[in-house]
């Protein structure tokens, strides 16, 4: 299977993409030694489907996996909660 992979690294809230794709990996890097949250939605704004509510431990990067991955029908849109310096957001396109 000749998987078409998308990427997106963000420092704010922001619509990722509007395009139905499967998500596949988060990964949280949070300020200092504190704790980071980041909510992602299925959709183009925070009116959206919530995905979830992901928190680092203090000073921990979280990589989370999506085995398979998880259907954003409508997108995916993150709100960069408190003490998050990035987050990265990796995607598979559905053809």
């Amino acid at each position: 299977m000749d998987e078409k992979i998308g990427h997106f690294y963000t420092e704010t809230n922001r619509l990722i993409t509007d395009q139905s794709v499967r998500l596949k990996n988060i990964i949280i890097t949070p300020d200092d030694s504190k704790v980071a949250d980041v909510t992602v939605y299925n959709g183009r704004d925070t009116n959206g489907e919530s995905i979830g509510t992901f928190r680092t431990g203090s000073g921990i990067t979280l990589p989370l996996l999506f085995e398979g991955g998880m259907l954003c029908d409508r997108g995916i849109y993150v709100d960069v909660g408190s003490n998050v310096t990035g987050v990265l957001i990796v995607w598979e396109y559905i053809d």
